[in-house]
């Protein structure tokens, strides 16, 4: 079973993406476009009839509109929530990556630490030999 995806748009985006073939098939009859061939102007005009078409719905259809975002918004906070929650498989979901630090700056050596460095345990054994 598919994960639950991500809920946009609010009412209008449950109400379009119920309604999306039929505003469609206007835009064809309309513009002579499909959907697979849509250009700018097939785009347009779909988004003007959703947007003509939505004003014109009644408030009781548009409340439940509402009501069927929230059960949907409220499917995917309890699946965001559960353990079976792996944002790579929510497709058009973002995942959320914590920032990657860089690693901690390392201390910049002139040569002269470096060749101490290098050289310490030499010094350290010729101090106890006494030389």
């Amino acid at each position: 079973q598919d994960p639950p995806r991500k809920p946009v748009g609010g009412a209008f985006g449950q109400w379009i993406d119920a309604n999306r073939s039929a505003i469609w098939e206007e835009v064809k009859q309309k513009t002579g476009e499909t959907r697979e061939t849509a250009t700018r102007v097939g785009a347009a005009e779909f988004g003007k009839l959703a947007g003509e078409k939505w004003k014109n719905i009644l408030d009781e259809e548009r409340i439940q509109w509402e009501k069927k975002f929230n059960e949907v918004s409220a499917a995917w906070q309890a699946y965001r929530c559960s353990d079976k929650f792996k944002p790579e498989l929510c497709g058009t979901v973002r995942v959320w990556q914590l920032p990657k630090f860089p690693p901690e700056p390392k201390p910049r050596r002139g040569a002269c630490a470096v060749f101490a460095a290098e050289k310490m345990s030499e010094v350290k054994r010729n101090i106890k030999l006494g030389k």
